[in-house]
């Protein structure tokens, strides 16, 4: 079992990024080894011919699906959504533009990382206004939860987009 396919195994398995050490320490190999292992890997990945990279966050790596082939697997995906992400997208699909303050007062500076990934995802939109961003959720949202939009405002108390 090469190092590399040991690396693989190891961010396909893991639920949350994992860093160079930590994954070194699983794997009980040297840091700059799977530094070397995990750079090549990246690169073999990032050919076209798979649907699969890993992505860099922060100083973490985490094994995903390739944008364009988000749509395929969403429908038989597991939510890759975690429990700060769902908040955030909660608060803005409830508040129509919500502010970055609005996030802040919630969740601290935890909303932030959130925000990239709904973005990323296609479910939310950011508009700079003034000296903020405002937030709303896309047709996409309603789409990867399963929900019709007009069955979502009604239940919120929502009426043409707009929260009462």
């Amino acid at each position: 079992m090469t190092i590399s396919a040991r690396i693989e195994a190891l961010l396909y398995a893991s639920e949350n990024p994992l860093s160079v050490v930590e994954m070194a320490s699983i794997l009980n190999e040297e840091h700059n080894i799977v530094r070397k292992e995990l750079q090549k890997l990246i690169k073999k990945m990032s050919e076209e011919t798979s649907g699969l990279y890993i992505a860099k966050i922060g100083n973490r790596y985490k094994l995903t699906v390739k944008k364009e082939y988000q749509d395929i697997v969403g429908p038989v995906s597991a939510s890759e959504l975690n429990r700060t992400d769902l908040k955030v997208a909660g608060i803005i699909a409830t508040r129509e533009r919500t502010i970055k303050g609005d996030l802040r007062r919630s969740l601290g500076d935890r909303y932030i990382p959130s925000i990239k990934t709904l973005k990323e995802k296609g479910l939310i939109t950011g508009k700079k206004e003034r000296n903020t961003e405002t937030f709303s959720v896309t047709p996409k949202f309603y789409k990867y939860f399963n929900v019709k939009k007009e069955e979502f405002l009604k239940q919120i108390g929502g009426n043409n987009g707009e929260v009462q």
